[in-house]
């Protein structure tokens, strides 16, 4: 958008450089992500449960939850050392 402005033109370059990232993401969401886990759990009790831990352990959320955080790209020390995706004082054109 910073490039193309608020325009059909920006939707087609956002589409063509991280459509498929996104997408991929998505996917790794319901498999790997908090609905992986919830579909572990589920498998484990049928989802009847009053706490989470009594089924999965707190250790294996957690090392569940870093192994995604981690392939996401969500790990707070990934993220801190990236680059700038847009840079400080960065405005959208308005109509392209």
């Amino acid at each position: 958008m910073l490039e193309h402005g608020d325009s059909p033109e920006a939707l087609l370059a956002y589409e063509a450089k991280l459509h498929d990232d996104m997408s991929e993401l998505v996917l790794r969401n319901r498999q790997a992500g908090p609905f992986g886990m919830l579909g572990i759990v589920d498998e484990r009790c049928g989802g009847v449960f009053e706490n989470i831990e009594d089924v999965m352990p707190r250790q294996e959320i957690e090392q569940f939850m870093a192994r995604y955080k981690a392939a996401a790209g969500f790990a707070i020390e990934t993220l801190n050392r990236a680059p700038r995706t847009i840079a400080p004082g960065a405005r959208v054109r308005a109509g392209g």
